[in-house]
């Protein structure tokens, strides 16, 4: 769990995937992608969802390092 809000840009973004099992966490469509954020000191890893139907958009913690 991090200890205070990290911007985005304290790390790097993978390329969105197609995530067809998620539904969206708003409106409940199976439109949803997800990238994953490696901070640049590589301790803390999450992931960011977006669905492509409504734009809701939402942050998972990984399991940091």
């Amino acid at each position: 769990m991090h200890t205070a809000p990290m911007s985005d840009s304290q790390g790097e973004f993978a390329e969105f995937k197609t995530q067809p099992d998620v539904p969206c966490r708003k409106c409940g469509v199976h439109a949803v992608s997800m990238r994953e954020w490696e901070s640049s000191c590589g301790g803390w890893e999450d992931y960011q969802y977006k669905c492509h139907h409504c734009g809701h958009t939402w942050w998972v913690e990984g399991i940091d390092a």
